[in-house]
């Protein structure tokens, strides 16, 4: 099981967590079919736990959400 990112997931990490610095409360990441979008959501989400923060997801189909719920207790996140 890959618990790293990818270079061009690390680099979308990198953006969302250099927008938060800058002060933006909503962040919208939008990339292309396969790319790990919800790989990079779990990293997002372990960051914002780690620092008090909420996360919220909006998806449009119940078996993404529970993929998601799987990658981030996979990354020791818990619900």
């Amino acid at each position: 099981m890959n618990l790293e990112l990818r270079p061009h997931q690390v680099a979308v990490f990198d953006a969302v967590r250099d927008a938060w610095r800058e002060g933006a409360k909503n962040v919208l990441i939008s990339a292309p079919t396969g790319s790990g979008k919800r790989e990079i959501m779990g990293w997002i989400t372990r960051a914002a736990v780690a620092n008090v923060k909420r996360v919220g997801f909006l998806v449009n189909r119940k078996i993404l959400v529970n993929d998601l719920c799987k990658r981030v207790d996979r990354l020791g996140i818990k619900f």
